[in-house]
């Protein structure tokens, strides 16, 4: 018993961040302490601890069912052609390396330049909020050791946790910044969410990722990418200023 409470203690440290709880509460062994740090979910406290308990665990429960049953339907469409496309793509995505290039292109074309800094501002937050620290609040097992029917021998088995998905956060971080960049050729920005989107899919073709871990890995990349133009934006308007 008090295991599982001292293991949930961090996600009454994270009720002050709504998505760092959300992350928490979706994938705590013991959702009750969780939802006691939610105010909708205040009647949840009133419940008796073992009540509390078993409503976490059932829920828990539902989301792991549902991320393998998902996962095993993308299995069952596998096929050679495909397992090549999504091999690529999430090589493509390890350590941001696809985006840092176009980052650099943007910062060597100057005209964009503020916006390549910004995709590996943003890159860097994913990973360090995503990768360094949620990852390591939530502990969730990669799918294929909850079900090792799942694993695969296409890529090296990551020996991380699995929630968010580093990938996903990474690739949509860098998305979001080129979809708020003022590019003159627009058609370039659904390509980019495409290519996030894809590298994101290919985590779950490849079972080493949950849906749940791709798209709270996707939603904290929108969310980095928006904070980090916010964030070089503001340290050049104040260069800016000081210049004047």
């Amino acid at each position: 018993m008090m295991h599982g409470q001292a293991r949930c203690a961090p996600c009454i440290r994270l009720s002050h961040c709504p998505l760092a709880l959300l992350l928490a509460c979706l994938t705590c062994d013991n959702l009750a302490f969780s939802l006691q740090a939610l105010p909708v979910c205040q009647i949840v406290a009133k419940f008796p601890p073992s009540i509390s308990r078993m409503l976490g665990g059932m829920m828990i429960e539902m989301i792991q069912n549902a991320d393998l049953s998902i996962l095993h339907a993308i299995q069952g469409a596998a096929s050679p052609a495909l397992d090549t496309f999504m091999v690529g793509f999430t090589t493509l995505g390890e350590f941001g390396a696809l985006w840092a290039i176009v980052g650099a292109i943007m910062i060597a074309l100057n005209k964009h330049r503020t916006f390549g800094i910004a995709i590996f501002v943003a890159i860097a937050l994913a990973f360090v909020i995503g990768d360094i620290g949620l990852k390591n609040v939530i502990e969730r097992p990669r799918p294929f050791l909850v079900d090792p029917v799942l694993t695969t021998s296409l890529i090296s088995l990551p020996d991380s946790f699995s929630c968010p998905s580093g990938h996903s956060s990474t690739s949509f971080a860098a998305a979001t910044v080129i979809c708020l960049a003022p590019l003159a050729h627009r058609w370039l920005k659904p390509i980019a969410v495409a290519t996030a989107a894809a590298i994101a899919f290919s985590r779950l073709y490849l079972a080493v990722h949950n849906p749940t871990d791709v798209l709270l890995g996707a939603l904290l990349g929108i969310a980095c990418g928006c904070i980090a133009v916010c964030i070089v934006k503001a340290i050049e308007s104040r260069g800016k200023g000081r210049k004047a």
